[in-house]
C-alpha cells in the first residue's frame, strides 16, 4: 500500500514505489524534484487565488468609495461566491448590504447583513451589521415604504 505525505508525495522508501521508479528508471532526485515541482504549482495557484480575491475586495471598496454601487456590489458577490472562506469574504458580505442600503433597498440590505452574522459571527463588522439592521427596522417600524413592492390583497 502506498501512504501519502502531505497533499503531494509518497513514501519513496515504499516497495511498491521502488519498483515502479526502477520500472521508469528514475531515481530518488528525480522523484524529489518531481513533488518539489507539484510543490511550487499548488502553492503558486494558491497566492493566485488569494491575490485575486485581495484584488476584488480592494476594487469593491474603491467602486463603493466612488459611489458605484453596481461595480461594488458585482466585485463584492464575486468575492464572496468565489472565494467564501477567504478573510476577504466577510468584508465583502458587508459590502454587499452597504451597496443594497445605499441604492435604497432596505429589504435586500437587511438579508445580505443577515447572511453576513450567520456565516462570519465573528466578522470585525458585526456590531455595525446589528445597528444598520436595527436602523432598516426602525425605518420599516416608522413607516417609510418597502423598497421591493410587494402583494397587498385587495380590500
Amino acid at each position: 500500500m502506498i501512504a501519502p505525505v502531505g497533499l503531494l508525495g509518497l513514501i519513496s522508501s515504499s516497495a511498491r514505489v521502488r519498483s515502479l521508479m526502477a520500472a521508469l528508471k528514475l531515481s530518488d532526485s528525480d522523484l524529489f524534484w518531481n513533488r518539489y515541482y507539484w510543490f511550487l504549482r499548488v502553492k503558486r495557484l494558491h497566492e493566485l487565488i488569494d491575490h485575486s480575491g485581495r484584488a476584488c475586495d480592494s476594487m469593491a471598496q474603491e467602486a463603493f468609495d466612488k459611489k458605484n454601487y453596481s461595480l461594488a456590489l458585482e466585485a463584492s458577490k464575486r468575492v464572496v461566491s468565489n472565494w467564501p472562506f477567504s478573510d476577504y469574504a466577510p468584508d465583502a458580505q458587508y459590502l454587499i448590504g452597504r451597496c443594497y442600503e445605499e441604492k435604497g433597498q432596505d429589504e435586500k440590505a437587511f438579508k445580505q447583513y443577515q447572511k453576513l452574522i450567520e456565516k462570519y459571527p465573528k466578522a470585525a463588522s458585526a456590531n455595525d451589521v446589528l445597528k444598520r439592521q436595527y436602523e432598516i427596522a426602525s425605518r420599516f417600524l416608522g413607516g417609510a415604504p418597502s423598497s421591493s413592492p410587494r402583494w397587498t390583497p385587495a380590500s
